[in-house]
């Protein structure tokens, strides 16, 4: 019994040496305490809204960066279209100049030989 009755009493005087300064410091000054977890809680939110604005700025980069490649697409696809289309009216003037030489010639060969032959060619 006396063992025991030591270790509980060596055990309780521990934990007393133990807790009893937690418990000094927890009476001390609470509205330090209160203050210092204030400004914790203020730091720890004025991070997170820091972090909602880098991911609002980022996200908003992001966007601003989409929409200009867009328009560059855009801006690229007119500019084939327009190529494209002006390559058809060059080949078009082409075709139609070629046309344009082929009866001249033609009627300049009727007007100097104005044979059957020549007609039926």
């Amino acid at each position: 019994m006396l063992t025991r009755k030591r270790h509980l009493t060596t055990a309780v005087a521990f934990l007393l040496a133990t807790l009893a300064p937690l418990a000094i410091l927890a009476d001390e000054k609470p509205a330090s305490k209160t203050a210092v977890d204030t400004a914790a809680q203020e730091a720890a939110a004025q991070e997170a809204a820091a972090q909602e604005a880098a991911a609002k700025e980022a996200a908003a980069k992001e966007a601003a960066a989409k929409e200009a490649a867009a328009k560059e697409a855009a801006a690229k696809e007119a500019a084939r279209a327009a190529a494209a289309k002006q390559a058809e009216i060059e080949r078009d003037r082409s075709a139609t100049a070629v046309a344009l030489n082929y009866c001249r010639a033609s009627f300049h060969r009727i007007r100097k030989h104005p044979t059957k032959d020549v007609m039926v060619q």
